[in-house]
């Protein structure tokens, strides 16, 4: 793994970590502000997520 890989993965994981920190009332600020600024991004972000949690779902059910 280069240096940019290494970046990369950091600040993905800071990102999912600053979101998960958030309460309700945040989250909701966070969405309506994705959603305004850069709608087409909050819907590829929604398919991306929908997509990987029904891997993650089919995964876990194939070692059930």
């Amino acid at each position: 793994m280069d240096t940019n890989e290494v970046m990369n993965e950091v600040i993905a994981e800071e990102a999912v970590e600053q979101i998960a920190r958030m309460d309700q009332d945040q989250r909701d600020l966070f969405i309506y502000s994705l959603v305004s600024k850069w709608p087409e991004l909050a819907s590829q972000l929604n398919m991306a997520v929908e997509l990987y949690a029904r891997i993650k779902d089919k995964e876990n059910n194939d070692v059930n």
